[in-house]
């Protein structure tokens, strides 16, 4: 997955998060300081060192939960019956709305 691509989801979760139903949020399994891996890479712009120092882990270490947070927003989505097309930037609704990412 792209750089560009855990960008889209991260900003799907921030948007859409509060709407995903209790028993979805509990099956995945999102933990909270995994958000807050991504928050800090995402929102804050900082970088894997910089939030190595502060969490006192490796770079691989903040990578694997910066991305089991990513894929767990992306199955999340899914067992809504959300698809995504990273490709196009792009979330789609059970509905077929479309969500477009810039």
């Amino acid at each position: 997955m792209k750089q560009d691509d855990t960008v889209i989801v991260y900003v799907a979760y921030l948007k859409f998060w509060k709407c995903v139903p209790d028993g979805i949020k509990k099956q995945v399994n999102l933990l909270e300081k995994d958000v807050a891996i991504c928050y800090k890479f995402f929102s804050e712009n900082k970088t894997m060192d910089q939030i190595g120092k502060e969490e006192k882990c490796t770079r691989q270490r903040i990578s694997i939960r910066k991305n089991r947070a990513i894929q767990r927003v992306m199955k999340a989505f899914e067992l809504w019956g959300f698809s995504w097309d990273l490709n196009k930037r792009i979330l789609i609704g059970p509905a077929g709305t479309i969500y477009q990412f810039v």
